[in-house]
């Protein structure tokens, strides 16, 4: 009897060893993938920016507002920058506006 005592206490204890382990394991890969989360919308945030450069701003709008959506840790610099964004283009529509009733 006091063989299989000992051999169930020891099964016990792999058992909740192996599961602690495991516990180990699962935070690990949740900091990982926060970890992976952030980069990605940090790529976003400069993939926006680029694209303002480059004249394409529709692109740069939807990479804003899905990072605004997500509720992303980068979510107040894309408000910030959608607003500057917004603010730019209405002030190049009433420039073109005033220009074309000057040409008239």
């Amino acid at each position: 009897m006091t063989c299989q005592k000992y051999i169930l206490t020891a099964v016990v204890a792999l058992v909740a060893l192996s599961l602690a382990g495991c516990s180990e394991t699962s935070n690990r890969s949740s900091f990982a993938e926060q970890r992976w989360d952030r980069a990605m919308e940090k790529a976003r945030i400069e993939a926006a920016q680029l694209s303002i450069e480059q004249g394409r701003l529709e692109y740069a709008v939807r990479l804003l507002e899905d990072l605004i959506h997500s509720n992303s840790a980068f979510a107040e610099q894309a408000r910030q920058i959608l607003s500057q964004l917004k603010t730019a283009k209405q002030e190049i529509a009433q420039a073109r506006a005033a220009s074309m009733n000057a040409k008239l």
